[in-house]
């Protein structure tokens, strides 16, 4: 933790050193809701490094435009974390990242009752998936990139976005 920093809650690290192009990545897709909605699944009182440890993150290749997208929209929303329009796009390209279906998003983002239905329409929005579709459908927990896992216990957020900041 950077000096004069103050964490009330567990604080994972990377086991490996990994270059700040990853460590954006990582951040973008551990704060989406489907990594949120995944974490869910298996906690009970506290997220441990053993659930983080296990938790699926899709990796596609560095010239991937997946990658790319969530590490450039993990940066903006480090210095704007407040615009609307990156969070719901980022939400987006981290569903499309994982491989969801619409019907499986819908049943991801019906796990947040305390996000504003607005977010969530304009996350579904950004998507590109339109109209309602039956939230039924539960995701899998085979994940198309679970072979290519960063060896971790975890990381929030890459170093320096926390110098001089208090996180509760």
């Amino acid at each position: 933790v950077p000096a004069d920093t103050v964490t009330t809650h567990t604080v994972f690290c990377l086991k490996n050193q990994v270059d700040d192009e990853l460590q954006w990545y990582l951040c973008g897709m551990l704060n989406s809701f489907v990594a949120n909605y995944l974490v869910r699944l298996r906690v009970t009182t506290h997220v441990s490094s053993g659930i983080i440890d296990r938790l699926p993150v899709p990796l596609p290749q560095r010239d991937d435009a997946r990658f790319r997208e969530v590490a450039g929209l993990s940066r903006t929303l480090a210095a704007a974390p407040l615009d609307p329009a990156n969070y719901a796009r980022l939400q987006a390209v981290a569903a499309r990242a994982y491989g969801l279906q619409s019907s499986q998003f819908d049943h991801i983002l019906s796990t947040f009752p305390l996000v504003e239905p607005s977010v969530r329409a304009a996350v579904r929005s950004a998507c590109g998936w339109r109209g309602r579709r039956p939230t039924g459908t539960r995701i899998s927990r085979q994940h198309p990139y679970h072979d290519r896992r960063i060896p971790m216990t975890s990381i929030l957020t890459p170093s320096n976005m926390l110098k001089g900041r208090v996180t509760d």
